[in-house]
């Protein structure tokens, strides 16, 4: 009896039913693909991405002999090879304030809070999951000139540390395309802007899309509507406020795509 009951009550047979069941599941699809895209716009909207100045002072410091270059900002292998740009160092930042690779081709600035050497600018590339807070962990070449190697010299130490324009003066900025991207989905890398990426936002015809910041230093856009057109317009804002405009970009093209100016 109830079981009749309930459809009569409510004007549903079977069919509609799970009609309506179905029409729910889509709606909760939907949320979620709206959440996830709400998240993702803060990440690129505000993204913790360092501005000139910002700074750490006496915090903790270390070194691993066997570092290299390669690490979670994929500077290495996406571009740059073995070594950052002759005269700069390189370092890894604490995974606090490197979460979402926002530091990623930073350049900061060391200076030892005991020692007198001179303070050494190394770029961001890659991030250290168990440092304390806003900690450096360094590769022993770039310990030994802040501190010396002498014998018996202590492993840890303070630093102090500031976000300063990487000195590239005689480069302009390159876009990688990700293995991979299409006008379906598009993931991009940024390498030689003198500060990190604020913001990245892609024009198609009449439609724009904003950037998401990846893990792993990455803008992407997973566009699910129609594919972008075989070239679009390519907005790149830094953290110094400065942006410049890559033209007629093509999604599925695998050559670095060198920029016009610089931020």
């Amino acid at each position: 009896l109830v079981r009749h009951y309930i459809p009569v009550r409510y004007g549903l047979n079977k069919t509609h039913f799970f009609s309506h069941i179905a029409i729910l599941f889509k709606m909760l699809s939907l949320l979620q693909t709206v959440i996830l895209s709400f998240m993702c716009s803060l990440v690129s909207a505000g993204g913790g991405a360092p501005r000139p100045g910002q700074s750490a002072t006496n915090v903790q410091g270390t070194y691993w002999n066997g570092a290299t270059f390669a690490g979670s900002c994929l500077l290495s292998t996406s571009y740059y090879g073995q070594s950052p740009p002759r005269g700069i160092e390189y370092v890894a930042v604490a995974g606090d304030i490197n979460g979402m690779g926002q530091y990623c081709g930073a350049c900061l600035k060391i200076s030892s809070v005991r020692g007198k050497a001179s303070p050494v600018i190394a770029m961001v590339s890659s991030h250290c999951p168990n440092c304390p807070s806003q900690a450096l962990d360094m590769p022993g070449t770039l310990f030994d000139k802040l501190m010396g190697n002498a014998p018996g010299r202590p492993g840890v130490n303070r630093f102090n540390w500031e976000v300063v324009a990487c000195p590239i003066a005689n480069r302009l900025p390159q876009l990688k395309n990700k293995q991979g991207s299409s006008r379906y989905s598009l993931s991009m890398l940024f390498v030689d802007t003198k500060y990190p990426v604020q913001s990245v936002v892609i024009t198609s015809g009449r439609r724009v899309f904003e950037a998401y910041k990846r893990d792993y230093n990455y803008w992407e856009i997973h566009n699910s509507g129609e594919p972008l057109d075989p070239k679009v317009d390519v907005k790149v804002t830094c953290t110094n406020s400065r942006s410049f405009i890559m033209q007629g970009v093509d999604p599925g093209n695998m050559a670095s795509i060198p920029a016009r100016s610089g931020c």
